[in-house]
């Protein structure tokens, strides 16, 4: 034990359940109840005459009041240790402790053209979205990553512990989102046992959640699953024997060699695959079943699945069990036989090391809990008010969009990932230097971080654009000032006032319309300079092409912005003009930001697809159905 004597216990003492001190008030009113209104008539009293009756049985009344007011005082003091007992009281804490079960679930998510076939109905897409997050709600304890592939592989997210930050994400995959077309199964698994490499994990479990498999591509996945990493191959099968045409975009079929693609579901092969490597194979149902045979295998889990993490937390040591031994001496100076008092000792039975809060929602759940259910209701300001851990802090504060307090807490946090989103409030409130800055500690932590990458250069894009329109601003304004000198004769004419005025305007609308041809020239070099860039990294043709499509929709889009009217959103003070132009810059720039989560996905994969170009090959370029 860690204390000096009895000047710490007294400083220290707690209880940690106070709540059962409320049950001392029933115990006291059945006490004084019974200690004033126990005295009766004796059956003697009734026979003998009252002056009689008062001589001989005073002297009986007496010790038999005697006797029950010490019985009513025992129990309640029995009562009263019981209570004590109960509430739990402590003075020291002890360190548990984590452990947390060492499991890495990989889940592959077929993407490919052919996953929009109509043979289940909507179609295999939506059906086997609604299946894979079923699958990750029952994943209470590991870690789970989830990987989509269709002309290649994209890691929509690593391994967590989080798995509703990835049901969240689920509702957006489609094909289109990915840069092309194909059914890359190989490169998909590749990318499954780096994450589970980097994870630091030996052994896991990869879930494949598709459609069929190009019979090609069986050879090279039991090339690639002979790694050195202990894995089971589970599947998961989606569509029909009989199969159903591949829709397009514009509502035709999928034809090759001018006939139409019927995708069917070929069963047998992917339950060999799945046999062959310690797996299971379920067809998707609309039951519970496939679910079920998924959970049994992962519960079957490994050898030494569990493991101690450097974490550990402190809990209250109860020590309301040695109350117990002084109730020994009311028993022994009281007991007879008829008389149960082993009521008394039951609730001391259990000893518990949950410590709870005073308030009554938390004799059930902690305040993290708690936030987290505000989460849940989409209730972030009470949920930023709930959580103790300042990580989930941060993230209710910024979904609440209380960015100020979100950039302090992420602050808090000196790792990537913490800087990383210290970044984004910082970018949603419109600092957008302090941003980028966050970016690069983030980047200098974990070089190799996608989304930072992503985010930063978006951010550097948008302030080279901002200045370069300041420039064009103040460019305007100078010729404007050329075109319109000053009347130096004070006398001159209304007609004369009005001539120049219209000059004036002819030439401001000649300049509006100059820099706007000179804008468009812009965006167009610009066009050509990703494209140029894209050939020297040695991307195909066809990516060429894709990417320049998707600069014009950028540009597009960023032209639609500007047009769009300015307003400033201050109320309380009354802007100036230099405070007005800043605000529209910053709200110009705000709405540049992808809030849409599948356009966030899509970008992300399309840079995916170019860093994978800019190192090496895709392992499989052959285009798959």
């Amino acid at each position: 034990m860690n204390f000096t004597g009895l000047g710490y216990i007294i400083n220290n003492f707690e209880l940690i359940r106070p709540m059962w001190l409320a049950l001392i008030i029933p115990a006291l009113i059945v006490f004084f109840r019974n200690r004033f209104f126990t005295r009766q008539k004796s059956n003697w009293e009734k026979v003998l005459s009252p002056p009689l009756a008062k001589i001989l049985v005073k002297g009986l009344e007496i010790s038999s009041s005697d006797k029950l007011n010490r019985f009513n005082l025992l129990v309640l003091v029995g009562w009263i240790i019981c209570i004590f007992a109960l509430a739990g009281p402590t003075w020291e804490k002890t360190t548990q402790p984590i452990y947390e079960k060492e499991s890495a679930i990989v889940i592959l998510f077929d993407l490919s053209p052919s996953m929009m076939a109509e043979d289940i109905k909507p179609n295999r897409l939506t059906r086997a979205r609604f299946k894979l997050i079923d699958v990750l709600n029952e994943i209470k304890e590991g870690v789970v990553g989830l990987i989509v592939y269709g002309d290649d592989a994209y890691v929509v997210s690593p391994l967590t512990d989080d798995s509703n930050t990835i049901v969240s994400i689920v509702p957006t995959l489609s094909p289109d989102l990915l840069p092309g077309r194909g059914s890359n199964i190989e490169d998909a698994l590749e990318q499954s046992l780096d994450i589970i490499r980097n994870g630091g994990f030996t052994e896991a479990d990869i879930v494949i959640f598709t459609d069929g498999i190009d019979k090609e591509a069986f050879g090279t996945i039991n090339n690639i699953l002979k790694s050195n990493l202990k894995t089971r191959l589970s599947v998961i099968g989606i569509g029909t024997a009989e199969g159903a045409p591949i829709p397009n975009l514009d509502k035709s079929f999928l034809k090759q060699n001018n006939n139409i693609v019927i995708a069917r579901l070929s069963e047998t092969e992917l339950k060999d695959l799945a046999k062959n490597h310690g797996g299971i194979y379920q067809k998707l149902s609309s039951g519970e079943r496939d679910i079920e045979s998924l959970k049994t295998l992962f519960n079957k889990g490994y050898d030494n699945e569990k493991s101690e993490t450097e974490r550990e937390f402190d809990i209250w040591d109860d020590k309301g069990f040695w109350l117990i031994f002084l109730l020994i001496p009311i028993f022994i100076s009281y007991f007879r036989k008829g008389i149960i008092v082993c009521f008394l000792i039951a609730p001391m039975l259990t000893k518990s090391n949950v410590g709870y809060a005073f308030e009554w929602i938390d004799l059930w759940e902690t305040a993290d809990q708690q936030g987290q259910k505000a989460i849940k209701e989409e209730n972030y300001k009470r949920a930023e008010e709930l959580f103790k851990n300042e990580n989930w802090k941060a993230s209710a504060a910024y979904k609440s969009e209380n960015f100020e307090d979100a950039k302090n807490l992420f602050g808090k946090n000196p790792t990537s990932t913490g800087l990383y989103n210290q970044g984004n409030a910082l970018a949603k409130m419109g600092n957008i230097d302090q941003a980028i800055q966050s970016y690069n500690r983030a980047l200098t932590l974990d070089p190799k971080m996608e989304d930072a990458i992503f985010n930063k250069e978006l951010l550097e894009n948008l302030k080279e654009q901002q200045e370069n329109e300041t420039e064009n601003s103040n460019q305007k304004e100078t010729e404007n000032d050329k075109q319109n000198p000053e009347n130096e004769n004070a006398d001159n004419s209304g007609s004369e006032d009005q001539e120049n005025s219209g000059k004036s305007n002819t030439s401001e609308h000649e300049g509006d319309k100059n820099q706007t041809e000179q804008k468009k020239e812009k965006n167009e070099n610009n066009e050509e300079k990703n494209i140029d860039s894209d050939q020297v990294n040695g991307s195909p043709n066809d990516e060429n092409n894709q990417e320049a499509e998707i600069n014009d929709k950028d540009n597009a889009n960023n032209e639609g912005l500007e047009d769009e009217p300015k307003t400033s959103q201050n109320v309380d003070i009354e802007p100036t003009d230099l405070d007005s132009k800043e605000n529209q810059e910053i709200e110009k720039i705000l709405r540049k930001i992808p809030d849409d989560p599948g356009g966030l996905l899509r970008n992300k994969f399309r840079y995916q697809k170019i860093q994978r170009y800019r190192e090496k090959s895709a392992p499989n370029k052959k285009e798959r159905i």
